[in-house]
């Protein structure tokens, strides 16, 4: 049963990286830089089949990672969900450097309703308590990068903390133990993010832009699938 869930939500999340990538290419169309406008034809239809295979591989891994490490359980579908704006935000991010308000801000409200509705059904409503902590934490010590290095921490960054912080801290045992995990999906960020930046720099120059949004979903993903589900 479990292999099936796997494959199921696998096919799933393909279909839904097909979604993801056409909701990012609304914002592409509808604020083009200066270099997409001086593309061809030809560069255009490139970037968009990157971008729809790049969307359809990660969702479809993602919900397969899911499937495994929830089961059909209540955690598993807001876990789904986050992980298909967290796709969309990667493929927005990498090619804009740019965190859309209207990606993050609807999507914490979903998160907020469906992680209240899994937890009640699982009888694990206490770690809602942890939710909060876990929001709050990575929020503030996102906030307090950006103000000590505003170039360095966008604001965008700042502010999809809460929703990431929030399912962080939903995985943790404790309240000390949201922080943790808070503070693990960071150190992993911050470790692929700076492989990646000194790729860029040694490729691109000082100039190259580097979102990070990316490597944070990265490091709370890994958080999340390696983080032993929350007692009852």
């Amino acid at each position: 049963m479990r292999l099936l869930l796997v494959v199921g939500l696998g096919v799933v999340g393909a279909l839904l990286g097909v979604a993801a990538a056409r909701a990012s290419r609304v914002l592409h169309e509808r604020y083009p830089t200066a270099a997409e406008l001086l593309n061809t034809g030809h560069d255009r239809e490139r970037a968009e089949r990157l971008r729809l295979t790049g969307c359809v591989v990660a969702t479809a891994a993602l919900f397969a990672l899911a499937g495994l490490r929830w089961g059909a359980t209540a955690r598993l579908v807001p876990n789904l969900w986050l992980f298909v704006v967290l796709v969309a935000m990667s493929a927005v991010d990498l090619e804009r450097s740019l965190i859309p308000n209207r990606l993050v801000f609807p999507s914490l409200v979903v998160a907020i309703a469906a992680v209240a509705v899994a937890s009640a059904v699982d009888g694990t409503l206490s770690t809602l308590r942890f939710a909060v902590v876990g929001a709050v934490t990575f929020f503030v010590g996102l906030l307090l990068a950006h103000l000590l290095n505003p170039a360095g921490m966008g604001l965008g960054d700042v502010k999809l903390a809460l929703l990431l912080g929030w399912f962080v801290g939903w995985a943790a045992h404790g309240f000390g133990n949201a922080m943790f995990l808070v503070l693990i999906a960071l150190l992993v960020a911050s470790l692929t993010g700076s492989v990646v930046g000194v790729v860029l720099l040694a490729r691109r120059g000082r100039g190259a832009r580097y979102p990070f949004g990316p490597w944070l979903a990265l490091g709370t993903v890994v958080v999340l699938l390696l983080t032993p589900v929350a007692a009852t």
